[in-house]
């Protein structure tokens, strides 16, 4: 029994357990939607994998959970709905039954709830000059996909027990962690003399969503015509992903659990495969893989001739592409390899009487050797940067509980964070604007927006550190002081404007989640700008700008009112602001596959607007005086019969209960119920 699994006993009854809990409904859409880490607060886990894209304040299914009604409503919604029609109680069965009456029902009688819907498409850095896509499914897509694996988790999670070589599997949920990991990873390496690493060319985006199928049913199998009209579970898995992204047969969408689900489902098949191979040609080779990367240790210096031959095969059948430039020898010490700031502050021993000068001087050096460490390329070096200062006060705090006194380090450790020096000898020096440390971190979001949350999670820190020792959030305000001044203001709200125009969503979330948590104020003029940005973003005929971007901005719009520009009178700002919405969520319907208005772009959006019109209403007289002021200018102007679509009222869309369209019907529902997919 290895690391990982005697870890899960002492939890779980069985790995089976384990599974099952990270499959569940609750934990699939509640961490799973948007992929929230779920790591312990007292480990390092989660450093070296994935990070939040989006904050989780403000994006999550909190209000879902509070409503056990609505969730069961959800969970059981695919179930009360498609069973029925094939008199089945689950897919299973149903699959079953159709194997011995192969004239019975067809994949294209399961297609009608398998709707086409269009994703939030999301770019995120992937190096200094390239982009990730990540597509946000639509969420009745997203649970249409979960219904489907629920049905087949029994098989699923017997296949990824059979994967010995993956790391991966574990979906970086507890009891596994990284330390585990690493565990495994030696256990594997450890004994060779010699190692060779690979990995697929852009994985995600080119990945041939057919291949779920060849994977689990055999590909000579399944590209039969008989085989790929059968409703079974490979082909249901290729068509979910498929309807997730309009349609699209290459890539996968990307930043949720249930892709990683499939992804590590399919993958168990390949390493098997692989295995088998290795065993038949190779002297004794040992292997893992974490997602797309495979790490080989071997002794026979003959082997590596047929490691590669085996991979190229192997990548050739399932449409995968070696990257040429991630393919090479390697050593132990460089798959090993670890960064120093883990636990950098614990290990200096810091004196509890240190000054906040002295440990500015400490926090400096601490800077130099993590940029050290980013330009040298250290795996999880940008993201420790954060972690571990903000694990250090957090260390702090709980020893000053614990004490019960005041910690003068902890104080001193915070006030270092916001310390500037005076130019005492030197008063002709003073205005020459200095910035502190905190600033200089603020700087490493602007470089790498994907490290944002990370600095998020730090400024919380802070607040509740000045909280526990009733600080007066002195050194919040100072951070607000700095951020609020206005050249550097204007600065970073332009940034925040070319961002937009130049689509870097990473960048435009990073900038307003910071915003958001700092309190820093956005003016109607600049609340105007975004929104004709973004609008501006849509004419280009490229992809539509990111909904929760949209409705970051859109909250300083419902909640900022009391803030008139000189340019702009509340009226006029709030023409401006609603005109712009209207354009970003109107499209052709005729450039639709599907009759469903929310399976199309901004679902998100769409639905949030609906939800303001009917709950909130300052926002509903807002958006009656807008329309009220277009018909008035529309007659001025002569035009007789003008029409204007209310894109906030349900019947102006047509979204009716009475529509036969299951995705509208989805979500009428859970508008009924009042819930809202942020908390904006």
């Amino acid at each position: 029994m290895d690391d990982r699994e005697d870890k899960m006993k002492k939890i779980y009854k069985s790995e089976f357990d384990y599974y099952k809990e990270i499959f569940s409904w609750k934990n699939a859409i509640e961490k799973g939607y948007y992929d929230f880490p779920n790591y312990s607060t007292s480990d390092w886990d989660g450093i070296y994998s994935t990070v939040n894209y989006l904050p989780e304040k403000y994006f999550n299914f909190n209000q879902l959970l509070g409503k056990p009604e609505l969730f069961n409503k959800i969970e059981n919604y695919f179930a009360n709905v498609i069973l029925p029609s094939f008199n089945a109680t689950s897919l299973e069965k149903l699959e079953n039954s159709l194997e011995k009456s192969p004239n019975a029902h067809k994949l294209g009688d399961f297609n009608k709830y398998l709707e086409f819907t269009h994703p939030i498409i999301f770019k995120i850095p992937k190096t200094k000059d390239t982009r990730r896509i990540l597509k946000c499914p639509n969420f009745y897509a997203y649970c249409m996909l979960l219904f489907i694996i629920d049905q087949y988790k029994t098989r699923i999670i017997k296949m990824l027990e059979k994967d010995h070589h993956a790391i991966s599997n574990n979906f970086n949920y507890l009891p596994s962690s990284y330390s585990i990991n690493q565990r495994i990873q030696d256990s594997i390496l450890i004994g060779h003399s010699k190692f060779f690493k690979t990995d697929f060319t852009n994985f995600y985006p080119t990945f041939y969503t057919h291949v779920i199928s060849w994977l689990i049913c055999n590909k000579k199998k399944a590209k039969r015509k008989d085989s790929w009209e059968k409703i079974n579970f490979g082909n249901l898995m290729d068509k979910a992903v498929e309807r997730e992204q309009d349609g699209e047969t290459h890539g996968v969408p990307t930043g949720n659990l249930l892709t990683r689900i499939v992804i590590e489902t399919i993958m168990s098949k390949f390493d098997l495969e692989l295995e088998d191979e290795l065993r038949k040609r190779c002297h004794k080779v040992s292997f893992y893989r974490y997602v797309d990367d495979f790490y080989f240790a071997y002794n026979d210096p003959r082997d590596i001739i047929e490691i590669k031959q085996i991979m190229d095969s192997l990548t050739s059948k399932y449409d995968f592409t070696l990257n040429g430039s991630k393919t090479m020898e390697t050593t132990y010490l460089k798959i090993s390899s670890g960064s120093r700031l883990v636990d950098y502050f614990s290990n200096l021993n810091l004196d509890n009487e240190l000054e906040p000068k002295d440990i500015a001087n400490v926090l400096n050096t601490y800077y130099m050797i993590a940029n050290k460490e980013i330009s040298n390329g250290i795996k999880g070096a940008d993201k420790l940067v954060f972690v571990s200062l903000k694990r250090y006060l957090e260390r702090l705090l709980r020893d000053n509980q614990k004490n019960g006194q005041k910690n003068n380090l902890l104080q001193s450790m915070l006030d270092a964070l916001l310390y500037t020096d005076s130019y005492r000898r030197y008063p002709f020096l003073d205005n020459i604007i200095q910035y502190p440390f905190i600033m200089k971190l603020f700087q490493m979001v602007l470089d790498n927006a994907q490290v944002a949350m990370k600095f998020v999670e730090l400024i919380k820190t802070i607040k509740k550190c000045e909280v526990k020792m009733n600080d007066n959030f002195r050194n919040l305000k100072k951070m607000q002081f700095f951020f609020n001044r206005k050249p550097f203001k204007e600065l970073i709200f332009n940034k925040l404007i070319q961002y937009i125009h130049q689509r870097k969503n990473q960048e435009t979330i990073a900038i307003l989640t910071v915003f958001l948590e700092l309190n820093i104020k956005l003016s109607h003029d600049q609340i105007i700008r975004c929104f004709k940005a973004f609008s501006d973003c849509e004419k280009d005929g490229y992809d539509e700008y990111d909904d929760f971007s949209i409705l970051m901005v859109l909250h300083y719009f419902l909640h900022q009112n009391k803030c008139i520009s000189a340019k702009y009178g509340s009226g006029i700002f709030d023409s401006w602001v609603i005109h712009y919405l209207f354009e970003l969520v109107s499209e052709d319907r005729n450039m639709l596959k599907t009759n469903d208005y929310m399976a199309g772009k901004h679902w998100l959006l769409k639905y949030q607007l609906f939800y303001y019109y009917k709950y909130d209403p300052i926002f509903n007289k807002r958006v009656h005086k807008y329309i009220a002021s277009w018909y008035k200018i529309q007659h001025q102007l002569g035009n007789k019969n003008p029409k204007l679509i209310n894109f906030c009222d349900l019947n102006h869309v047509h979204v009716v209960k009475n529509n036969n369209r299951t995705i509208d019907q989805f979500y009428l529902e859970l508008l009924g119920k009042k819930f809202s997919f942020t908390t904006l």
